[in-house]
């Protein structure tokens, strides 16, 4: 956690757990709207068996506290990730100037967040930027079948 000067107020920053995102309310409303996401089961269950198949599947979820989309989004993927039973996920969270300190993100080239980057082992398949396409499940189905 930092003061974010652009903002005066705090922040999550850099590598964090997702009990940090939920710890302080930084995703307004996170707990209402997972429980209000209508996620579409069969994409869910595509998506399970897929991570069960590939063990070299992994996403890095990279989302900031202080952003819109990320508070609309994230919860969203809380829930397909808690339904589909997708264990290898890590977050980082960045500043309004999408940096997260000593951590080299040159070669994730984000430019808006959330950004949902799908990975098959080191190599990137796809990403989802700042809002799905259809829906969060939807679009990893897509991205995890080409």
């Amino acid at each position: 956690m930092i003061i974010d000067p652009d903002l005066n107020r705090e922040i999550l920053f850099g590598w964090v757990d997702r009990s940090d995102i939920a710890s302080k309310d930084y995703l307004e409303d996170e707990k209402l709207k997972y429980d209000a996401y209508p996620a579409d089961n069969e994409s869910v269950n595509l998506i399970k068996k897929a991570f069960l198949a590939d063990k070299n599947l992994h996403i890095l979820v990279v989302f900031a506290t202080w952003c819109g989309d990320s508070k609309m989004h994230v919860p969203d993927f809380f829930k397909i990730a808690d339904l589909a039973q997708i264990e290898k996920v890590k977050y980082l969270a960045v500043n309004r100037k999408k940096n997260a300190g000593d951590i080299d993100m040159s070669k994730m080239d984000i430019q808006r967040v959330p950004t949902f980057i799908i990975y098959r082992g080191d190599m990137e398949i796809g990403r989802i930027i700042e809002s799905p396409e259809y829906t969060i499940e939807n679009d990893l189905v897509k991205i995890i079948s080409e």
